[in-house]
């Protein structure tokens, strides 16, 4: 009880501190920011390490709710668009196994390009709002996302097993 009220304790002040680095750093570095989501990488992590499918949503919503109150965007709108990417690779998960480093990596990416683009569509379709789809910027930001993630997973990974010892 106590182990699993302390690792949800941690799994809640490690997306708070993502989200933090992420509006410190879309300060610093505007342009850079919009190409990486770290809260949703961590998310990533969490969903393919078998976590609870509530639990995930939970966390979605809160780190998406966070997100968008550091910014302009809608309020709700990040929250959506992690919960609908956890979904889908919680269901990928259950059915192809994503442990090797090259699934993982087409994950991270894939994942930021989905999560774009939902994003943009409800935008557009909801908001009312004529936007320009920037593909290219949305592919840049998915192999950010990959080549940053793909260490971060082999971290928590070390991290893991460490403590489980």
């Amino acid at each position: 009880m106590m182990q699993s009220l302390l690792q949800s304790l941690v799994d809640v002040l490690l997306l708070t501190g993502m989200v933090v680095i992420e509006g410190v750093s879309a300060h610093f570095f505007p342009n850079a920011a919009s190409l990486l989501n770290l809260p949703l990488i961590v998310l990533l992590y969490m969903t393919l390490t078998h976590a609870d499918l509530p639990w995930i949503l939970f966390l979605g919503a809160l780190v998406g709710l966070l997100q968008d109150s550091q910014g302009v965007h809608l309020l709700g709108l990040s929250g959506f668009c992690n919960l609908s990417v956890c979904i889908l690779v919680y269901l990928g998960s259950a059915m192809i196994a994503m442990d090797g480093w090259i699934m993982r990596t087409s994950i991270l990416g894939l994942s930021f390009l989905v999560s774009g683009l939902l994003s943009w569509v409800l935008r557009v379709a909801f908001l009312d709002r004529y936007e320009s789809l920037m593909f290219d910027h949305l592919l840049m930001g998915g192999l950010v996302c990959a080549g940053l993630g793909l260490p971060i997973f082999t971290l928590f990974d070390r991290i893991l097993k460490e403590r489980a010892r």
